[in-house]
């Protein structure tokens, strides 16, 4: 992925989040604890993940990036935010024609 696909697909994660979560604020989970979080708790999990990514970006640490980024994609997914047609797009190049499964 290229670093404009990288900032359409954070970009289009947070809008969402936002939209549909506009009261939730990014906040740390605990890290040790053994439960699935409740959407709320994702969602400011991973509002605190959006700018660290975008700090990976700009440090050229793609692998990590793409680590979290499907992190990310993996729960919103799960959580029935976006389909997986959805995720696929976000990862694809703007030039590029776009395919449904």
């Amino acid at each position: 992925m290229q670093a404009e696909q990288y900032d359409h697909a954070l970009t289009t994660i947070e809008k969402q989040l936002k939209l549909l979560f506009p009261a939730v604020k990014a906040q740390e989970v605990d890290y040790s604890a053994r439960k699935v979080l409740t959407p709320e708790e994702a969602v400011a999990h991973l509002l605190t993940m959006l700018p660290k990514m975008r700090e990976f970006l700009a440090q050229g640490r793609l692998e990590k990036i793409d680590r979290w980024l499907g992190f990310a994609q993996g729960y919103i997914h799960a959580l029935g935010f976006f389909s997986l047609n959805e995720c696929r797009w976000m990862n694809m190049p703007r030039d590029e024609a776009f395919v449904e499964k």
